[in-house]
């Protein structure tokens, strides 16, 4: 799609085309999975799904011919063996979404998909389910002028991805302690969620890796870049796993790519907190980028919209933070959306005072109703 906006499918609005249900109506814990309805749109409205429209399916249907699935995206997937094979639903819940059951053995990454399809129909579940997000941006532009500029979009990479393969976990049922491949994510439908066929004036990924400099990045941040996403990808370095500052752990991360986990914004170890705290990899300077990144968008550019991917609202290990840098946005004029897992949203977003003072111009999206559409299998 190139280094532009990312197309919406298929037609790029929250028009209800394709939303009506099949003949008979589709068995209530498949319409609950893939629709998953809205929150009522509000000033201040939390989109997302009760658990208990996370469990598994378990429908009898037909046989369907058999496919092979692939990941076009990177490749063939090498986590689906010759014996997997789909069952097409007879209650298809979309008038132009063909899905199917995944029958047979479990994929590498210990699950297996809640639905499959093809990789263009996930992409059209995604457009149906932001119907919502679409009725509340069309108001926002109806009522502020902000709304109608450019957006300027910010991905902390980590949060995401790690928010991603927790909620992945929770809906298929997956122990915290068990171990798990990383499953592949898919940073283009994350694209489509974050701009929504809006005008982009600006979209930055930070993040990090283990090593950057003898290894090929993951399939999802080769994705960002080819979509034009300014990539900034640092080393993690050793670090305490506790601050003696603050007497409690920073906030978790994982390296994306299967290895350990590490944390990100601990105090810098060496001295006597190497001889005091154990030492793990985790992130420097992340969060610190995106700050920087969101003020030059405050100095650089008339106010509009600042789209930022993460549930992070702490203070950083050199940068007040966050929130203290969105409030910043907002006393300049900029509306901000958080975009993040329902988990990971802080509570200082959720904060009452904060939230009667900006009202409708700060919105929260959760991410947990796109966890499947995320989940890059498909045929």
């Amino acid at each position: 799609m190139g280094n532009g906006s990312l197309a919406l499918l298929p037609d790029g609005n929250a028009s209800s085309r394709g939303m009506s249900l099949a003949s008979g109506g589709a068995p209530s814990i498949l319409q609950a999975t893939l629709y998953a309805p809205l929150a009522p749109v509000d000033s201040h409205a939390v989109y997302g799904l009760d658990d208990e429209t996370r469990r598994s399916l378990d429908l009898e249907t037909p046989c369907s011919p058999d496919r092979s699935p692939t990941r076009k995206n990177v490749g063939a997937s090498p986590s689906f063996q010759p014996a997997f094979r789909y069952r097409e639903y007879e209650a298809q819940p979309f008038d132009d979404v063909k899905l199917y059951r995944a029958v047979g053995p479990h994929t590498q990454y210990g699950m297996t998909p809640h639905y499959m399809c093809s990789e263009e129909d996930k992409q059209k579940i995604i457009v149906i389910k932001m119907a919502g997000l679409f009725q509340m941006d069309a108001q926002l532009e109806r009522t502020m002028p902000v709304a109608r500029k450019p957006v300027h979009i910010f991905v902390d990479l980590s949060n995401i991805v790690i928010g991603f393969y927790d909620s992945l976990r929770k809906i298929h049922g997956i122990p915290t302690a068990q171990k798990m491949k990383a499953p592949p994510f898919s940073f283009q439908n994350l694209a489509m969620v974050l701009e929504r066929g809006r005008r982009v004036g600006k979209k930055v990924v930070a993040g990090s890796l283990v090593n950057t400099y003898n290894r090929r990045w993951p399939a999802y941040m080769e994705e960002a870049k080819g979509l034009g996403y300014e990539m900034n990808i640092l080393q993690r370095v050793p670090k305490a796993a506790l601050s003696p500052a603050r007497n409690k752990p920073r906030r978790g991360t994982h390296n994306g790519d299967g290895g350990e986990w590490t944390t990100s914004g601990a105090e810098s170890s060496g001295g006597e907190d190497a001889a005091c705290f154990p030492l793990r990899n985790g992130e420097q300077g992340v969060d610190e980028i995106l700050h920087l990144k969101m003020l030059q968008s405050a100095l650089d550019s008339e106010p509009g919209t600042v789209v930022l991917a993460t549930g992070d609202a702490a203070e950083a290990e050199y940068s007040d933070g966050f929130k203290k840098n969105v409030e910043r946005l907002l006393q300049s004029g900029w509306n901000v959306e958080i975009i993040g897992w329902a988990q990971c949203i802080s509570s200082a977003w959720k904060d009452p005072g904060f939230v009667e003072k900006w009202g409708d111009r700060v919105r929260l999206i959760e991410l947990d109703m796109f966890t499947e559409e995320l989940f890059a299998v498909w045929f």
